[in-house]
C-alpha cells in the first residue's frame, strides 16, 4: 500500500469532510487506519455499496452498529442513507457518522483475497448526484452512475418498494407526495427526507402528465378522485355502459396470477374483432381502427411508419371523435409501436435489409392476453412498412388462465402473434425456445424490474447480450430507479410516454402521478452510423 489514502466522513448533520489516513486490509469492520483515525468505542459494521469487478474497485461505507440496549437514540444520516439509495440500495438505513472508503485489490488478488486501498481512494466530490439521485461529473465518477447496475448483480433478492397501504390524512407538507398514518410515523419515517425533494418535482409536473391534446374525457379521469381510489373509474365505466364487457372485462378487477374474477375467464384462443371487443362507444367510436393506413392523409417515416407524436394525432389520423375512451385500452398497442420508432431505428433497419420479420418477445404479460387482438391495430399502423412483425407474448405459468395455453395466431401481412408459457432461464431459452429465434427486442410494459424477483433473469440476459429492451412503468420515481439497472445510460433514456393510459391510478402509499404505460426507458439502445 502506498502513502496516505483519502476517505470520506459523513457526520449525522449532513456535512461530509475528507480525511486522509493510511489503510491496510479490509475486514467485516473499520480498517485499521480509519479506526486509529476515527475512535469509537461502538463496533463497526461494513456495507458494500459497490462490488469489485465494476472496474472501480469496490465502494464500503463504514457505520456504527446500533446497540439494541441503549437507550440512547441513534441520529439518522440523511446524506449517508441518500448515497446508498443512489447506489440502488433503497431498503438500507444508515444512522451515526458514516466513513465511505474505495477499496481496490491488489494483483493477484480475487474476490476472496485480501482488499488493499490504492490509487488515492476517494475524493469529496464523487458523492456528487442530482435531487433525483443520479450521479455527476465525468467519466471517472462512474462508479456511482452504474453503481445500482453492478449491486444487482450480486443481490439474491431484489429491493422491494414499500407495500401499499390506504391513503391517511397526514401527507408530508414539503412534496405532498407521500401519506403517513399518524404523526408519530411520519417523524419516525425519516428516510423520507433523501427523496422529498424529487418527489416534489414529480409532483409538480402532474399537470402537464395529465393534459392530452384533442381527446375530451382526461378531464374526467385524471381528476382528483381518480388519483385517490379505483371506484370513480369503475362507476365511469359502468357510465358507458362497457364494466366488465369484452376487452374491458380486466380493467379493474387485477390479475391475481389468472384467477381473479374477470381474468380465469379469459380465452386467448378465441378470436375477438373490434367492435366485439370495445362494445358500445357510440357512434363513429372506433374511428378506422384495424383499418389499412391511408397514405394520402398520412405522414410517414423512411420505414413507412405513421409520424404522430400524441394522442391528438392519432385519434385524427385515425378518424376518431375526441370523446371516444378507446385510448384507455389503445395504449398498450400504440406503446409498442411508439417504442419500437423511438428506440429500435437500427432493428428495424436491419429487418428491412434481411427482408425478415422483426421478432419482439413482451414479457411480464398478464391482462394483454385479454385483449391479443387489439394489437392488430398495430399490425395496421406497419401496413404500409415492408416489415412484418412476429410479436410473442412470453407469459409466466402462474400467470396463465386456466384457458389459455400457448398458441401461434397468423395475422395478415405475414404478422404472427405467438403465447409462449414459462419464463426465461426456468424453463425457457430466450434464444432457443421460443420458436423464432433469438429475439431482436424485448418490451416490458409496466414492468417494475425492482418489484418482482422474476425479472432479474430477463435484465441479466439483457446486460449479457446486445439485445434492445424497451420497458415502461407506472411512475418517474419508480421508472428512474428500474432504469439505473441498465446502467447510466439507461436512466438517461428516461421519458415522458405521449401514448400513456389517459387515466390518473391510485398508488395508495404515495401521491406521485401514476400512469400505466407512463413513462419509457430503454437498454442496449443502438445508434444509425
Amino acid at each position: 500500500m502506498s502513502g496516505p489514502v483519502v476517505c470520506v466522513l459523513i457526520l449525522t448533520d449532513g456535512n461530509p469532510s475528507e480525511i486522509s489516513v493510511a489503510c491496510d486490509g479490509v475486514g467485516d469492520g473499520l480498517p485499521d487506519g480509519l479506526r486509529k483515525h476515527y475512535v469509537t468505542p461502538e463496533p463497526w459494521e461494513a456495507l458494500p455499496l459497490l462490488r469489485a469487478g465494476s472496474g472501480s474497485g469496490s465502494v464500503f461505507a463504514y457505520f456504527q452498529g446500533v446497540d439494541r440496549a441503549s437507550e440512547v437514540p441513534v441520529e439518522p444520516n440523511l446524506k449517508a442513507t441518500i448515497l446508498a439509495m443512489a447506489c440502488g440500495l433503497h431498503g438500507t438505513r444508515l444512522v451515526g457518522d458514516v466513513v465511505v472508503g474505495r477499496v481496490l485489490m491488489g494483483e493477484g488478488e480475487g474476490e476472496g483475497g485480501v482488499g488493499r486501498v490504492r490509487n488515492g481512494g476517494l475524493r469529496l466530490e464523487e458523492l456528487c448526484f442530482d435531487v433525483d439521485l443520479r450521479g455527476k461529473g465525468g467519466e471517472e465518477l462512474g462508479w456511482l452512475k452504474n453503481a445500482a447496475m453492478v449491486n444487482y448483480s450480486y443481490k439474491s433478492e431484489l429491493a422491494r418498494f414499500k407495500e401499499a397501504f390506504a391513503p391517511k390524512e397526514n401527507i408530508c407538507k414539503h412534496c405532498e407526495g407521500v401519506h403517513f398514518c399518524s404523526e408519530y410515523c411520519e417523524f419516525n419515517a425519516w428516510s423520507h427526507k433523501c427523496v422529498c425533494p424529487a418527489w416534489n418535482v414529480y409532483i409538480s409536473r402532474r399537470s402537464s402528465l395529465s393534459t392530452f391534446p384533442y381527446l375530451t374525457f382526461p378531464a374526467v379521469t385524471t381528476s382528483p378522485p381518480f388519483y385517490a381510489s379505483h371506484e370513480p373509474y369503475r362507476d365511469f365505466l359502468i357510465g358507458l355502459g362497457l364494466y366488465n364487457e369484452g376487452w374491458w372485462g380486466c380493467e379493474l378487477d387485477g390479475w391475481e396470477g389468472g384467477l381473479s374474477g374477470s381474468a380465469k375467464n379469459v380465452d386467448c384462443g378465441v378470436r375477438v374483432g373490434v367492435v366485439e371487443g370495445f362494445g358500445d362507444i357510440g357512434e363513429g367510436g372506433f374511428g378506422q381502427i384495424g383499418s389499412p393506413l391511408e397514405t394520402t392523409t398520412t405522414n410517414l417515416d423512411s420505414y413507412n411508419l405513421p409520424i404522430i407524436k400524441d394522442w391528438g394525432e392519432y385519434y385524427v389520423m385515425r378518424s376518431i371523435p375526441p370523446e371516444s375512451p378507446v385510448a384507455l385500452l389503445l395504449h398498450f398497442p400504440l406503446t409498442l409501436f411508439y417504442g419500437l420508432q423511438k428506440f429500435a431505428k437500427v432493428q428495424l433497419e436491419v429487418a428491412r435489409m434481411l427482408k425478415k420479420s422483426l421478432t419482439i418477445h413482451i414479457v411480464g404479460v398478464e391482462k394483454e392476453l385479454n385483449f391479443l387482438d387489439i394489437f392488430s391495430e398495430l399490425f395496421s399502423l406497419f401496413s404500409k412498412s415492408d416489415t412484418s412483425l412476429t410479436l410473442v407474448f412470453v407469459v409466466r405459468k402462474d400467470m396463465l388462465p386456466s384457458k389459455c395455453t400457448s398458441l401461434n395466431i397468423d395475422k395478415e401481412n405475414g404478422n404472427i402473434i405467438k403465447v409462449i408459457a414459462g419464463s426465461y432461464n426456468d424453463d425457457l431459452s430466450p434464444d432457443f425456445d421460443c420458436g423464432t429465434g433469438k429475439p431482436d427486442v424485448i418490451i416490458g410494459m409496466n414492468a417494475g424490474l425492482y418489484a418482482y424477483d422474476s425479472w432479474r433473469f430477463v435484465v441479466d440476459y439483457l446486460r449479457d447480450s446486445s439485445t434492445l429492451g424497451i420497458f415502461t412503468d407506472y411512475n418517474e420515481w419508480s421508472g428512474l430507479n428500474c432504469a439505473s439497472l441498465g446502467g447510466e445510460k439507461c436512466r438517461n433514456s428516461m421519458q415522458v410516454n405521449p401514448f400513456r393510459q389517459p387515466l390518473a391510478l391510485p398508488v395508495f402509499s404515495m401521491n406521485l402521478p401514476q400512469f400505466a404505460n407512463g413513462f419509457f426507458y430503454c437498454f442496449n439502445e443502438q445508434e444509425l452510423e
